[in-house]
């Protein structure tokens, strides 16, 4: 039986083919293993759920399990004519990133009734630093809708075989572990605060702790390129877009701190002490820096018309019209206590204001988007090592501050 409106199931050979023959490709370039697989005796529909590292993930997931699954993917990847049929081919469904999109809960329920294998990575986006970052609670919602039962997939390796700031792939061990978590008889006597505890505690990864356990050797060229991408702060001086890459060195080119980058893809440091040994510890450093940086400006109202952070990178503003994203123009973007701007090359200021920010995310390593007033916007950096991470945590932090401030607002309305 047909089901309309369900995601597209490609032929079952073809599927076979492909994945054998993805298979055999991967195998060359990782040493994977599968440490626990309980899809084998599972029937769809059900739902597979995982840690999202690595653009390969949702090709490893698949490669061992019998069944096509259908993933919820980033619009964006739609917008291309030809990826777009090969997504719309292998049943792929779009999903805005961070933003709310009943049609795609429509069409997993359509899904379920196709009895199809659903795939989701419920952190939304790859993570930067091998942590598993916070699990969006709309995937709560939706297996509290869909009753299906739940299989958690967790990817140990993948991060450091080829960590989202890299160009390169680094050929290394892999380990998969497919869970069962929930039934479809767990799901209705369970909360959604349950459901979300059982999510965050059997997806979470730690990719460094998890190293320092096995130390294996992740061998590849040029390992530190690009790792300015995530670490824009020098943890010596403290300056911020001063970190350059070249080869397997990471320095600063201010105070010239400089560290190495090996093959188990931590620091070390031949010229000066180590401040931190791997990248994710660096990252929190960095972002609790940055944190306090537009919390201490934003206690300044004379520095509301000042910039905390600002960009002279010839960056390119897009902005979806007719359904078409359209060069605006280029320019420089700053970032103020009370709001965002882009300035064009002809001094036109295009404001945007936090709290009317939604769906922030990053594209490609080096572009980011969001929704302002329904429309998309995409800013495009000309330099390939402008570290687009850096702006969208930076507004993440000014939007959670506008957020606390409304709030405090209402509640002092309401005590009044």
């Amino acid at each position: 039986m047909i089901v309309k409106n369900a995601p597209n199931r490609p032929n079952k050979y073809f599927f076979k083919f492909v994945k054998f023959v993805l298979k055999m490709y991967l195998k060359h370039k990782s040493n994977i293993e599968v440490d626990l697989n309980e899809t084998k005796d599972l029937n769809p529909p059900y739902l597979v759920v995982g840690n999202h590292v690595n653009n390969w993930d949702p090709i490893l997931v698949n490669l061992y399990v019998d069944e096509s699954i259908a993933f919820v993917s980033a619009d964006r990847f739609f917008r291309g004519t030809m990826l777009r049929k090969v997504l719309n081919y292998m049943g792929a469904i779009p999903k805005t990133k961070f933003k709310p999109d009943f049609s795609t809960v429509k069409t997993l329920l359509h899904a379920k009734k196709d009895k199809r294998v659903i795939g989701i990575f419920p952190e939304g986006s790859r993570n930067w630093d091998g942590n598993t970052k916070e699990i969006i609670y709309s995937t709560v919602k939706l297996i509290k809708t869909l009753k299906i039962p739940v299989i958690a997939v967790k990817l140990k390796g993948a991060y450091l075989s080829e960590p989202r700031w890299s160009n390169s792939h680094r050929k290394g061990k892999i380990l998969i572990s497919y869970k069962k978590i929930l039934s479809d008889s767990d799901i209705p006597s369970l909360s959604e605060n349950e459901i979300n505890q059982t999510l965050v505690s059997s997806l979470f990864h730690d990719e460094y702790e998890f190293q320092r356990k096995y130390m294996f050797s992740y061998k590849g060229k040029n390992l530190a390129e690009h790792l300015e991408l995530l670490l824009f702060t020098c943890p010596s001086c403290k300056s911020i877009d001063t970190m350059k890459s070249k080869i397997n060195t990471f320095y600063c080119e201010k105070c010239h701190y400089e560290t190495i980058y090996t093959e188990k893809g931590l620091f070390k440091a031949e010229k000066q002490p180590l401040i931190f040994d791997n990248p994710r510890d660096w990252n929190v450093w960095q972002i609790k820096n940055l944190k306090s940086l537009i919390n201490t400006s934003q206690t300044y109202s004379q520095l509301s018309k000042e910039a905390i952070l600002l960009k002279n990178d010839n960056t390119m503003l897009y902005k979806d019209t007719n359904n078409k994203l359209i060069p605006i123009n280029t320019g420089n973007i700053r970032l103020t206590p009370d709001y965002f701007y882009f300035l064009s090359d002809n001094h036109e200021k295009i404001i945007f204001y936090f709290d009317k920010i939604v769906g922030l995310n990053i594209q490609s390593n080096n572009m980011i988007e969001f929704y302002y007033n329904d429309k998309l916007h995409r800013l495009t950096f000309r330099n390939s090592r402008t570290s687009a991470y850096k702006w969208v945590n930076a507004l993440n932090i000014c939007k959670k501050k506008e957020l606390e401030k409304n709030n405090n607002k209402k509640r002092k309305v309401n005590y009044e």
